[in-house]
């Protein structure tokens, strides 16, 4: 319940801190459920998964997405969990913003 995501790398100019999206708690959950609203189907390939045994995992992939509008979106993602007592605390995603802009119809320009 206490989950926090974070994206280094916002889409739009002002998401939360200079340089960082980040959600929490409710806010994740919320932003989970969004998804289908905003990507109606992915995949991912050459899936890479490596644990530490200190609580941290790190899963690396490209996806392979379908956008609400029937165009296809891919990425390369780059994901870090902190782990503690079974459950995800923090949520890293890194992804190309600018392949996201493109495939959103965001201005380059707009990206921070």
């Amino acid at each position: 319940d206490d989950v926090i995501l974070v994206s280094p790398f916002p889409l739009v100019k002002g998401e939360n801190a200079p340089g960082t999206k980040w959600a929490q708690g409710e806010s994740v959950h919320a932003h989970m459920k969004n998804i289908a609203n905003v990507i109606a189907s992915m995949t991912f390939k050459n899936v890479v998964w490596r644990t530490t045994n200190d609580g941290l995992a790190i899963f690396q992939a490209d996806g392979d997405a379908t956008l609400p509008n029937g165009k296809p979106y891919q990425n390369h993602y780059l994901m870090m969990f902190e782990v503690s007592a079974g459950k995800i605390k923090r949520w890293y995603e890194y992804y190309s913003p600018v392949i996201a802009a493109r495939a959103n119809g965001v201005p380059l320009e707009n990206i921070p």
